[in-house]
């Protein structure tokens, strides 16, 4: 009789201790291995080359309106030229004896590998030039240039006008 009071009495304190609260170390180590495995199998679809083309517009967007800004505030011409279709430079001009020469190169900025940019050839040099009052005055026409995402296929058009407005226009299909 005594021998079953121990009996019941390490009965009850080893089901308090196992409670019914929590995981076992199996159980933590078979959900982290399944998580594991459904993670690597969707790693190969995560392209963060997708959003080049968007942070690309963006950068060249913003570098020409920072040439055209310029121009109005410091009263000296900036340009944006195009060195090859993934690369430009900000430049900013000087006079000399009545023209406008490069004197300093503020920016070279490379685009990556997969984003290229056409329809540049309509400007004299593939330069956008700002003069002092914002215009651009590299073409006296709207410039609409491309922008190319090789890999995935998408085009968006931006647009330069000669009153200097800049805009990102959309997606070509």
């Amino acid at each position: 009789m005594q021998r079953e009071g121990k009996f019941r009495m390490v009965l009850q304190r080893t089901q308090r201790l196992r409670g019914t609260a929590g995981y076992t170390l199996v159980e933590l180590m078979a959900m982290v291995s399944i998580l594991g495995i459904v993670a690597l199998a969707g790693l190969p679809h995560v392209d963060n080359r997708r959003e080049d083309i968007n942070t690309s517009i963006q950068q060249v967007l913003s570098d020409m309106r920072y040439a055209r800004a310029r121009s109005i505030t410091t009263g000296e011409h900036f340009a944006l030229e195009w060195v090859g279709a993934s690369r430009y430079k900000v430049l900013r001009l000087v006079e000399v004896g009545g023209s406008w020469q490069v004197d300093k190169v503020i920016r070279n900025v490379k685009l990556p590998s997969n984003i290229q940019v056409v329809g540049i050839g309509a400007l004299a040099d593939d330069r956008f030039e700002f003069n002092t009052r914002g215009m651009m005055i590299s073409s006296t026409s709207p410039v609409w240039p491309i922008v190319v995402d090789t890999i995935h296929g998408n085009a968006h058009l931006l647009s330069v006008w000669p009153s200097g407005q800049i805009y990102r226009e959309g997606l070509i299909s």
